[in-house]
């Protein structure tokens, strides 16, 4: 088995490859592209350049052109937008065809993409045949003249640019069309009977767009295209009666020639369509083959091919012309559902046919009214039966009524059923419906209540959103007070927090003060007694005693400031900016202060902005103090965990290398450098004699201070 697998596998592979390299090929001849399948011309389809004879130019439709071209293998036609490189193509052109054969709505389609004429000759005449040698499959696309009598005429009941007319030659017959913009064929009717000749383009048809199993037809190509040779002797209106048709069997109906009544009309709608009751009391189903319509009450003449649904002969295809004679008057009208009840125990269907053609009075509710401005028909509610009512040839008497009205109708009953076919024995019943034929055929009799099912429908609805819409807005005021609650809890929180800190400062503030500050205060005073009393500051003693009274009043300033931030209210400010200026400005006096910050205080801990004011402060009053500056600048910003500021001034600047220290009772500058490693940071001073200072500071934001705020 596996041999064999193998082998078909094998043989699978290779008419897959041996598909798609035929689908590569360029096609060179038109007996080429008639043999593309649906599957080669599959997107993105099959290329053609052909080399070839125009047959016929031709504009088939708004936009669209198709030429039909012919060379040693045959004849086709090329469609689809042309495009045209140099002269206009004309019949005789000798033509070089490039484009794809390609699948599109379901049809093959040669569409050229360019065509460029290449020499000329003189057009060949059309190939005269008959009827059967047309039907012999072996002419498509050429250029023919063919002679028979027109049997039948109709226009095409989706483009009425076209007519299409059945010509036969003997027992065959075949289709040929033409447009009535280039025929003036007014007269329909009369061509029928006519020996013609005609000259055209034989088409298979399989690339109509919209008649695509139509067959194949002649396309009448030029207003000289149709020249009548005899005209018919005999009129059609002398067909014979219908009545000659009543005794055959369903079978044999549909092949009879046309047949002829008499009779007054019940009623005409949709535009192509009438009922007739004869001269003998039946009633006929007419379908016109063109408009106008017979007026409801006219007596008319009509002429058409016979049909039967097995309940009575209909004409299709029909002519009419205004007959002699009165019309008979109407029968009296049944009024329903009473109708209904007289019918005993018979069915719907059999009730449909029954009524089939007799004035009807139908009282009920209308359900439904038309949707668009075709439809013709609304539905009318009686005794729990929905029943058409059909008024295309009164648009006016629905004017005013609205769904809900109750509403008499007078009009014809009209019963709908499929015509006998060989494979529907016994055609169906489909329904029926009631033709009015004038306005005052419906009369209205009650406007329907205001309070509707509907509308209570809609009002519960309503109030039901609103409902919601309440509780909805309850819960968010909840959620929002709950939320606005809670906030002003926090607040008030912080604020008594912020309170109690304020109040702790300042008792320490005061212990301070009264203590270390009076004991600090009392060892200054002893050390200037000791040196007033006598000591020689050039001695060792003297000296000691200098550097402590430095050391003294620096740690008096320090004690002062940390008194100062104790009972002062800096920390609790927001503002970060204004904490600053708060700081510095009784260090600095009226000196110009310039802040640029950029960093939130909700990020810092309130240890963190304790440092950096601080630093800050010590910085400014340096450059007061030391520097004698005019000016002092602050900058700062943060990044990512990384809080940078900067204090710059204009002072007199120093030396680095021999500025004082902490030997000699400076700590300012070595105090901010504990306080910068303490937190892992970072501090840089850029100073010269004559240059001002700047000190730029960088501190590390910890994972314990980010889960604080």
């Amino acid at each position: 088995m596996k041999p064999i697998s193998a082998l078909l596998a094998t043989l699978a592979c290779a008419a897959f490859v041996a598909h798609d390299v035929r689908a590569a090929e360029t096609i060179r001849s038109i007996d080429g592209l008639k043999s593309v399948s649906m599957m080669d011309a599959a997107p993105p389809g099959v290329p053609f350049d052909i080399t070839a004879w125009v047959v016929h130019p031709s504009k088939i439709s708004r936009g669209h052109n198709s030429i039909y071209i012919k060379d040693d293998s045959g004849s086709t036609a090329l469609q689809n937008r042309i495009s045209v490189t140099n002269a206009p193509i004309r019949a005789g052109d000798l033509v070089r065809a490039t484009g794809r054969v390609i699948l599109e709505r379901n049809g093959i389609y040669a569409q050229c993409l360019e065509l460029t004429s290449l020499a000329h000759r003189n057009p060949e005449p059309p190939v005269r045949l008959t009827v059967e040698e047309l039907l012999s499959g072996q002419h498509d696309g050429q250029f023919v003249t063919v002679r028979g009598e027109i049997c039948d005429s109709f226009s095409d009941d989706i483009d009425n640019r076209f007519l299409y007319c059945s010509l036969k030659d003997g027992e065959k017959s075949i289709y040929m069309a033409a447009s009535t913009n280039r025929f003036a064929m007014t007269d329909r009717d009369g061509i029928i009977g006519n020996i013609v000749e005609v000259t055209g383009i034989w088409t298979s048809g399989r690339n109509n767009i919209i008649r695509r199993h139509i067959g194949p037809f002649l396309i009448l190509i030029g207003s000289n295209s149709l020249r009548t040779l005899k005209t018919h002797e005999t009129d059609i209106f002398n067909a014979p009666e219908i009545a000659d048709v009543k005794s055959l069997m369903p079978s044999e109906i549909p092949f009879l020639e046309r047949r002829r009544i008499t009779g007054t009309v019940l009623a005409s709608w949709q535009g192509d369509q009438s009922l007739v009751r004869t001269d003998d009391g039946s009633i006929v189903l007419i379908n016109l083959s063109s408009p106008p319509v017979p007026e409801a009450g006219r007596r008319i003449e009509a002429v058409g091919f016979p049909e039967t649904d097995l309940y009575a002969v209909n004409l299709n295809n029909v002519r009419w012309r205004p007959a002699q004679g009165n019309p008979k008057p109407l029968l009296s009208p049944v009024r329903l559902p009473e109708g209904y009840k007289q019918a005993g125990g018979a069915t719907p269907q059999q009730m449909q046919a029954a009524f089939h053609g007799h004035m009807v009075i139908v009282t009920g509710i209308i359900r439904g009214l038309p949707q668009n401005e075709g439809d013709r028909r609304l539905i009318l509610e009686c005794e729990g039966n929905l029943l058409p009512i059909d008024f295309s040839s009164c648009p006016d008497a629905i004017s005013g009524l609205a769904i809900g009205c109750k509403v008499e109708v007078r009009g014809v009953w009209v019963m709908v059923a499929d015509n006998w076919r060989p494979n529907s024995v016994f055609p169906k019943v489909k329904g029926a419906f009631v033709v009015v034929n004038a306005p005052d055929d419906l009369r209205e009799l009650a406007r329907p209540s205001w309070w509707t099912p509907g509308r209570l429908a809609v009002v519960i609805i309503i109030l039901v959103l609103t409902l919601v819409v309440i509780l909805v807005w309850n819960r968010m005021l909840k959620i929002l007070s709950e939320r606005r609650g809670r906030a002003l809890c926090d607040e008030q929180m912080s604020s008594a927090i912020s309170e109690l800190r304020v109040e702790e400062r300042t008792r320490l503030a005061v212990e301070l003060h009264d203590s270390i500050s009076q004991v600090l205060t009392g060892i200054a005073l002893q050390i200037d007694a000791a040196i007033g009393s006598g000591i020689d500051g050039t001695t060792k003693a003297g000296g000691f005693l200098a550097t402590a009274r430095s050391m003294l009043a620096s740690c008096r300033h320090e004690l002062r400031c940390c008194i100062w931030d104790l009972r002062a209210r800096t920390f609790e400010e927001q503002d970060l900016p204004g904490a600053i200026r708060q700081t510095l400005a009784p260090h600095i006096g009226d000196i110009p202060l310039l802040i640029r910050f950029s960093i939130p205080r909700s990020i810092l801990s309130e240890s963190l902005a304790h440092d950096m004011l601080r630093i800050m402060r010590e910085l400014a009053v340096n450059a007061v103090r030391h520097g004698k500056a005019s000016q002092i600048k602050v900058f700062g910003e943060c990044r990512g965990n990384l809080v940078r500021f900067c204090v710059k001034d204009d002072g007199c600047g120093f030396d680095q290398s021999t500025a004082p220290g902490p030997a000699q009772g400076h700590f300012g500058l070595s105090g901010i450098r504990e306080r910068v490693e303490r937190r892992n940071g970072e501090m840089s001073v850029e100073s010269s004699p004559g240059k001002g200072t700047s000190v730029t500071v960088s501190l590390r934001i910890s994972e314990e201070e980010r889960d604080e705020q």
